[in-house]
C-alpha cells in the first residue's frame, strides 16, 4: 500500500510516515512590533523490525537524519509534491532540533519495536524586520536673516538627528543609511555613536549653503520646521511636520503650503493639518500628519470564530402515574451545525472575506458579506471593514476544522 503522505528528514525518509504536528507563533522585538514566526514540527512514531539486527539499524538511520541545519518536508504520495516544508533557507541561525526523545520500548515487545519523539524548529523574519526595531528621523530647517531682511545675507541650516536601535548581534553602525546633503548644501558637521553592544546609534548632520537675498521666499522674513517619521506596532508609519514662519501672511502661507505639497501623494494620506497665526505677531504656526499607505501594513486586524454543534441522538421520556420518568431513546437524530463568521479591517481597500471553511453544498443559509466604511481621513480614506458569516448544516458530524488566521484567509 503507497502512503499519501511521505515525510523526510533532511534527504531521509522516515516510513511509514510518523505524526507530525505543526505549531507557529509570532515572536516580537522589545518595542512590541513583530519581527516574524516561530515553527515547530513535534514528530513522533514508531519503528518496527524483525529483527535485533534491523531494528538496530533502524534506529541508527533516524538518529543521523534528525540533525540541526536540515531542512524537514512533508511531501505527497508521489514524492514531488511538498505538502510543508521547515526550510533551512531564509531560516535565523537554521534548522534546529530542539528536543529528541528516541528511541524507547516497554515490556516483551522491547525487541521488535521503538516508540520515538523529536521537536524542530526555526524562525523565520519578516521583511526588513531585521534591519531595526526602532528608528526615528527629526531634521530641522532653519533661516538665519541679517540684518537689512529685505535683502542682504540669508544662511540656511538643515540638522538631521536619528536614531536607530537593532536587535543584539546586528550592527548598528553597520546598518546606518547612507545619506548626502541636500543639492546646494555642504556637511558642516556629523557625528555617529553608538552604545558599548552597538545596538544603538544616535547620528546627527548639519548641513548649511549660503546665498543672496531672500532665500527662503520673498516677503518670509524667518522660520523654521521639523519634520518627523514614526512607525507603531501594528507597523503604520506616520509622518509629522510642524514649525513656525514670519513675515507677510500671503508669503508665509504660500510657503507652508509648498513644504506641505512637497510631501503630500496619494500614498501620504494627510490626517490633520492646523494653521494659526500668533496672536499681536506676523509668525504663522503650522502641524500636518499624514499616513504614509505605501509602507504601511495594509491589513491592519483580522478576526474570525467558528463553532461547532455535533448531531447526536434525541430521546423521550415516559412519565408513567406515580413512577419515575423512564427515557427512551433514540427516536430520531439532529443534524450537526456549523457556524463561521469574522471580521477584516484594512488601510487603503476592503479586504476580501475568508472562504468558507466547508463545501457550499452544505450552506444552510444564504453567506452574508458585509462591507463598511471606510471613514474619511482629510481628502483622502481609509479603514475599510470586511465582515462575513456561512452557516452548515450536515447529516453527520464533519470533521472540525479551525479559524483562519491573519495571512492565511
Amino acid at each position: 500500500m503507497t502512503a499519501s503522505i511521505r515525510f523526510f528528514a533532511g534527504a531521509t525518509e522516515i516510513a511509514p510516515c510518523p505524526l507530525v504536528v505543526i505549531r507557529k507563533e509570532r515572536f516580537s522585538n522589545a518595542d512590541g512590533t513583530e519581527r516574524g514566526w516561530r515553527i515547530a514540527w513535534d514528530v513522533s512514531g514508531t519503528l518496527r523490525a524483525d529483527s535485533q539486527a534491523a531494528l538496530k539499524a533502524a534506529v541508527d538511520a533516524l538518529e543521523a537524519a534528525f540533525v540541526s541545519g536540515a531542512a524537514h518536508t512533508l511531501k505527497s504520495a508521489d514524492g514531488k509534491t511538498a505538502l510543508a516544508e521547515l526550510a533551512q533557507s531564509g531560516a535565523v541561525e537554521g534548522t534546529r532540533v530542539a528536543a529528541r526523545n528516541f528511541p524507547k520500548g516497554d515490556g516483551v515487545e522491547w525487541w521488535r519495536k521503538r516508540e520515538w519523539s523529536a521537536t524542530v524548529e526555526a524562525r523565520y523574519l519578516d521583511a526588513s524586520a531585521n534591519d531595526t526595531y526602532e528608528d526615528s528621523v527629526a531634521t530641522a530647517y532653519a533661516t538665519d536673516m541679517a540684518e537689512n531682511i529685505n535683502g542682504g545675507e540669508v544662511r540656511t541650516t538643515i540638522t538631521v538627528n536619528g536614531s536607530l536601535r537593532t536587535p543584539r548581534g546586528i550592527s548598528a553602525l553597520g546598518k546606518k543609511p547612507a545619506t548626502s546633503p541636500p543639492v546646494g548644501y555642504y556637511v558642516r558637521e556629523s557625528s555617529h555613536n553608538t552604545n558599548a553592544t552597538d545596538t544603538a546609534l544616535a547620528s546627527s548632520y548639519i548641513y548649511a549653503r549660503r546665498v543672496d537675498g531672500a532665500a527662503s521666499g520673498a516677503g518670509v522674513w524667518e522660520g523654521r520646521y521639523t519634520k518627523t517619521a514614526s512607525r507603531d506596532a501594528r507597523n503604520q508609519w506616520t509622518t509629522t511636520v510642524s514649525g513656525s514662519f514670519a513675515g507677510d501672511a500671503a508669503a508665509v502661507q504660500s510657503w507652508i503650503q509648498g513644504i506641505l505639497d512637497g510631501i503630500t501623494s496619494p500614498t501620504m494620506i494627510m490626517l490633520a493639518y492646523s494653521l494659526a497665526q500668533v496672536e499681536y505677531t506676523k509668525t504663522w504656526q503650522f502641524s500636518a500628519t499624514w499616513l504614509d499607505a505605501a509602507n504601511s501594513r495594509n491589513l491592519i486586524e483580522f478576526t474570525e470564530t467558528v463553532t461547532h454543534a455535533d448531531a447526536m441522538a434525541e430521546c423521550v421520556f415516559h412519565r408513567p402515574v406515580g413512577g419515575t420518568p423512564v427515557k427512551e431513546w433514540p427516536v430520531g437524530y439532529t443534524t450537526a451545525l456549523c457556524a463561521q463568521w469574522g471580521r477584516a479591517r484594512a488601510l487603503s481597500a476592503f479586504p476580501a472575506p475568508a472562504l468558507p471553511l466547508y463545501n457550499a453544498s452544505h450552506y444552510a443559509a444564504r453567506p452574508e458579506i458585509s462591507h463598511a466604511g471606510p471613514e474619511a481621513a482629510g481628502d483622502a480614506y481609509r479603514y475599510y471593514e470586511t465582515t462575513w458569516r456561512y452557516t452548515f448544516e450536515f447529516a453527520a458530524t464533519p470533521a472540525r476544522i479551525v479559524p483562519h488566521y491573519a495571512g492565511n484567509p
